[in-house]
């Protein structure tokens, strides 16, 4: 959702020509919550691995040189697969929110529902874009069994009578639509 939907969405709208200065100053000063939870996801890698190396220090104290370089070898090791686990989360947060900024720009009603009928395996994520992921969208939006789950909202419902609209319409001409009685 882009920061002038949200805006609308809470009944603040923002001037077409004021529009450009505010999403600058925003993008410079604000960062999304993608970015941080990223950085909170590597730093719980770091963290983590740090814990552990000072485990490890305070077990070579009492160690022999041959049993340090076995440790330390196991330590370069877990560091490494631990290395390679945080990176390998990192891309799946970013595919994942790449792909909810996909399916909402597709005006996904339901994204969980979209993303249990989407094929994630030829699905490929490069730089903020998922490979794939257009021509699979294409396709739910065509097949009759999963066209309803994309769309913009219900439309409004504008209650009429025969001669005048609700505009018109006064508080006892709109009871009388609904069958109540008039208030006096």
């Amino acid at each position: 959702m882009s920061l002038f939907e949200l805006l609308a969405k809470h009944g603040i709208e923002v001037p077409e020509e004021k529009k450009q200065g505010l999403e600058t100053e925003f993008s410079e000063s604000y960062r999304e919550a993608q970015e941080f939870k990223e950085l909170n996801t590597e730093l719980e890698g770091v963290k983590g691995q740090l814990s552990q190396a000072n485990e490890q220090i305070a077990g070579f104290k009492e160690l022999d040189i041959e049993g340090v370089k076995q440790k330390a070898a196991e330590w370069e090791q877990k560091y490494n697969q631990a290395a390679e686990n945080s990176a390998r989360e990192i891309e799946q947060l970013k595919f994942d929110f790449a792909l909810d900024r996909e399916l909402t720009k597709a005006q996904a009603r339901n994204p969980k529902a979209v993303k249990a009928l989407l094929d994630r395996d030829a699905l490929k994520y490069d730089k903020g874009k998922i490979i794939g992921l257009e021509e699979q969208l294409e396709t739910l939006k065509k097949n009759e069994d999963s066209a309803f789950l994309f769309g913009s909202a219900a439309p409004t419902v504008q209650f009429t009578t025969q001669s005048q609209s609700f505009q018109q319409m006064n508080d006892n001409d709109v009871r009388a639509v609904m069958g109540l009685a008039p208030v006096k």
